[in-house]
């Protein structure tokens, strides 16, 4: 046989200690394992949670309560006409979008006026009344022709009843 081979045997290697500072691997191992379960309970949690949605308000109770915010201001009695009728216009373009979903907010009043008129969904009476309110609200915002109290209030109330007229029956 080869004489390099060493035949000798050796002992067995002592064993060795468990380091002193286990505990510290076993506090990080449990508040690595703590951290995990909280994230996946905060997602799930989350997901839950983004499933029950709370159903959204109807454009109209949204309309209501912007005129009668807008109408406890007072804003015409304060000469703020300009601010007024953007507000008035606003409302009503923001109810439109929400109750036929007509992007009424993005749109300039000539575009608007032309989908307007293609609706199916309004009468010509309704259609016509959208069309003089938003005539003269841009008199107002844009050209600031100064109007009077009582056309104010016409504006005011002829929002206000398409809104009545246009609301669905709530069963």
């Amino acid at each position: 046989m080869n004489e390099t081979f060493n035949s000798e045997l050796r002992d067995v290697k002592a064993p060795v200690d468990f380091p002193s500072h286990w505990w510290i691997w076993v506090s990080m191992a449990l508040v690595v394992g703590l951290a995990l379960a909280v994230w996946w309970i905060y997602r799930w949690m989350k997901k839950k949670k983004a499933e029950v949605k709370m159903p959204a308000r109807d454009s109209w109770d949204i309309a209501y309560d912007e005129l009668n915010r807008l109408n406890g201001e007072q804003l015409i009695h304060h000469g703020k006409y300009q601010e007024y009728f953007f507000r008035l216009s606003d409302i009503l373009r923001h109810y439109i979008e929400g109750r036929f979903l007509l992007k009424a907010p993005e749109m300039t009043t000539e575009e608007f006026l032309i989908c307007l008129n293609q609706s199916p969904q309004l009468n010509h009476e309704q259609k016509q009344g959208i069309k003089d309110f938003l005539t003269q609200s841009d008199l107002v915002k844009f050209a600031k022709l100064e109007p009077t109290t009582a056309q104010a209030d016409t504006g005011f109330q002829l929002v206000k009843k398409f809104v009545d007229e246009t609301k669905m029956a709530v069963v």
